[in-house]
């Protein structure tokens, strides 16, 4: 009677670690899916490029989350290129929610002076320009501190 108390016991223990071992296996698992749908296709699209005025651009980028979770943009930092010339370097440091589905980020960037001659060079030198931004974004997820870089090469022809 002593065996089949003790078997009872360990078919007991070993069934509750058992059903532990498979919960946790089911949430890391369910996380580790949301973690890829969250930064999968997220991007940093280019879907605007517009003058505000002679020298200040508004650049906007579409940012895509698939996944269920909020995740946040930390910051984002592209240079800037009109028809191969350089513009400038600009950034966006404001951690900003980026909830499931799609949000737009509108980044103001001023052309320094130095930089303007070529760029007017080039508009009367042409009609279109060919805008190019590269750089990347910092995106954090909601795991502990995990953040990942996305690489942002676009572009633009107005």
């Amino acid at each position: 009677m002593d065996r089949l108390k003790r078997k009872i016991i360990y078919t007991v223990v070993v069934g509750i670690i058992t059903a532990v071992s498979f919960f946790i296996m089911y949430s890391t698992t369910e996380n580790y899916i949301q973690a890829t749908r969250a930064t999968h296709q997220l991007g940093g699209e280019l879907i605007a490029l517009e003058f505000e005025e002679e020298d200040v651009v508004n650049v906007t980028f579409n940012f895509h989350n698939t996944s269920t979770l909020d995740i946040y943009l930390q910051k984002i930092a592209f240079n800037l290129y009109a028809n191969g010339r350089f513009l400038g370097n600009y950034d966006m440091r404001e951690k900003t929610l980026l909830p499931p589905g799609e949000t737009q980020i509108t980044i103001t960037a001023k052309i320094h002076r130095i930089y303007m001659e070529g760029l007017r060079s080039e508009k009367e030198y042409t009609e279109n320009l060919l805008w190019v931004t590269k750089g990347g974004a910092v995106i954090e997820l909601p795991f502990k501190g995990m953040t990942i870089s996305v690489d942002i090469i676009e572009y633009w022809v107005t």
